[in-house]
């Protein structure tokens, strides 16, 4: 089974708490395993303008944090933030750790709305080597 999974992790708290939740059932039927979570800065005036200092991690992350704290499992959790295209800070970040998926959450848009506004999943899809989990918010 998946023992060191990614999750990146946006400002949207409850689509990151649907993937957390989602691998951390299935990681408790392993002894152990590991969630690396991942936020993206899209640019850097974007994480120039928030109230993080640079050596915190953004709200998201911390919240991601506390969520896993107070979960039964027993799980070695690391973060990270880089700047740049969600998708491709994503995979690259994959690829570099060697992790056995991705796990993200989607909002369930429909098609239409999806072409309108782009799609992070879809693009981690098409560009990562590992297979990516993707849990419904819904």
């Amino acid at each position: 089974m998946y023992e060191d999974v990614l999750i990146p992790v946006d400002r949207g708290e409850e689509s990151n708490i649907t993937a957390i939740n989602e691998v951390l059932d299935f990681i408790t039927k392993s002894d152990n395993g590991t969630i690396r979570l991942l936020y993206v800065w899209t640019d850097e005036q974007e994480k120039t303008t928030t109230q993080t200092r640079p050596d915190e991690h953004p709200h998201p992350i911390k919240h991601a944090r506390e969520h896993i704290n107070k979960s039964d499992v027993t799980v070695t959790v690391k973060s990270e933030t880089r700047t740049g295209n969600p998708s491709t800070e994503i995979s690259t970040h994959a690829d570099e750790t060697n992790v056995d998926a991705i796990a993200m959450a989607t909002y369930g848009r429909s098609r239409v709305k999806r072409m309108l506004l782009g799609s992070t999943t879809e693009a981690v899809i098409k560009k990562s080597k590992p297979p990516v989990l993707v849990v419904s918010r819904e």
